[in-house]
């Protein structure tokens, strides 16, 4: 993942890069990352980062996602524990996110209790 900076509107971005030399190398990558490109393309929603656009050059293909403002560990660093209250608004937030995704008959394999 790299951080980009648009340089008209100044606005953050995160970029995800694929080399497509890896494409050759693995048997599933190229086929991983047009499933991925669809997936992302279906999750729009308010609870889920956003893909904004792809690019590719001669090496690499690129998807620029929205980038978020801070993460839990940086919110925890900042604010601390969250009160019952907050904690309640995050979980059921994150749910919204993963019901959308499970609508859609996509599951996302990185969550872990």
């Amino acid at each position: 993942m790299f951080l980009a900076e648009e340089l008209e509107s100044k606005k953050m971005y995160a970029i995800k890069a694929f080399c497509k030399g890896n494409f050759v190398e693995a048997k599933k990558g190229e086929e991983n990352y047009e499933i991925e490109l669809k997936i992302l393309n279906q999750l729009k929603h308010k609870n889920l980062v956003s893909l904004v656009e792809t690019f590719e050059s001669e090496k690499s293909i690129y998807f620029v996602m929205e980038l978020l403002s801070f993460n839990l560990f940086q919110f925890l660093g900042k604010f601390g524990f969250p009160t019952e209250e907050a904690t309640k608004f995050i979980i059921i937030n994150l749910l919204h996110g993963l019901k959308h995704m499970h609508d859609l008959k996509i599951m996302h394999r990185d969550i872990k209790l």
